[in-house]
Order: C-alpha cells, then structure tokens, then sequence
C-alpha cells in the first residue's frame, strides 16, 4: 500500500470531539500517533515525547496550528 493510499485513510473516521475546542483535525492528530507509534512510542508519554522532538519534521508534512498539538 503506497504512503499517500494509507494517510488517506486516516481522513474518513468521524471526528467526535466538540467543534468549538478543536484546534486541528483528527486525521492529522491520527497520523502523528502513527508516525510516532512507527518511531517506537510504546505508549501516550512517549509518543507525545517523541511528537516534541520531532515536530520540526512533522511539520513539513502536517502544518500545526499551534507548537504544541498532540504533544503538550
């Protein structure tokens, strides 16, 4: 399965939380936990550890609206 097929299907799940409070997507939020799980995250801390270090990278495939998004 090419790259751009899986990311893809992180856009089709309904997103559940409040409009209002949402600052980015899900499927973005979603495809930082796979890169992170990739990486070698094993759980919630050391994904949003490995997110921290790595948000310069990730930012040039998934612009963030703030530094912190799914890493704070």
């Amino acid at each position: 399965m090419a790259l751009a097929t899986l990311l893809d299907q992180f856009s089709a799940p309904a997103d559940p939380r409040q409009p209002g409070k949402v600052l980015d997507p899900l499927p973005k939020i979603m495809r930082v936990a796979l890169c992170t799980a990739l990486a070698g995250a094993e759980d919630f801390m050391e994904a949003r550890l490995c997110g921290r270090g790595k948000l310069a990278y990730l930012r040039r495939m998934l612009p963030f609206r703030r530094a912190s998004v799914c890493v704070t």
